[in-house]
């Protein structure tokens, strides 16, 4: 059970960078500027028109004020450091630059390979979909991080199925249109 929390308490800030552009949408509405810039590859967009500017800035600032909170937490509750992989003290807010721009730069490589398949946005590419923003994670964060082997693998599973518990949740109460 200690390994689950130490989990969760690891991925929160990549997370909340993986859902604050669907926030950010709502919020910022008419700020839709493609991170591609409209620019081609092959004839295909290089990411497509709705992984935008809004979203990675979002995603890279919710990501920073989580990593914050957390390590206030870390600092002031026992319990926190008991459930932490690594000294909070050490860092500032650089590493929730890290999980942000890992979360949301797995989800834009995914989003090129899913454009080179042919496959549309929005619809399904199941495992990748899911796990996408936590391999991004463990890219941008490992020269900070050195989690094992176990922890990481553990890592993704654990985005797998809690991407698939939200998404399931999202389907419940009609905020997408399919259940994966």
């Amino acid at each position: 059970m200690e390994l689950v929390l130490k989990l969760i308490w690891f991925l929160l800030p990549a997370g909340a960078a993986n859902m604050a552009p669907v926030f950010a949408e709502k919020l910022f509405p008419n700020w839709s500027t493609p991170i591609d810039g409209g620019m081609l590859f092959r004839g295909q967009p290089l990411f497509g028109g709705h992984k935008t500017l809004r979203g990675l800035l979002a995603g890279i600032v919710v990501s920073v004020f989580v990593f914050i909170f957390q390590r206030q937490a870390y600092i002031h509750v026992p319990f926190v450091r008991e459930i932490s992989f690594f000294d909070y003290e050490r860092y500032s807010w650089l590493p929730g630059v890290l999980f942000g721009v890992g979360a949301l730069g797995g989800d834009l490589a995914k989003s090129f390979f899913k454009r080179r398949l042919g496959k549309n946005s929005g619809v399904s590419w199941f495992p990748f979909d899911q796990i996408d923003w936590m391999i991004g994670t463990l890219a941008a964060t490992a020269f900070l991080f050195s989690l094992d082997l176990r922890s990481a693998i553990a890592l993704v599973v654990l985005s797998l199925a809690l991407s698939l518990f939200v998404k399931w949740i999202g389907f419940l109460i009609k905020i997408n249109e399919s259940p994966i």
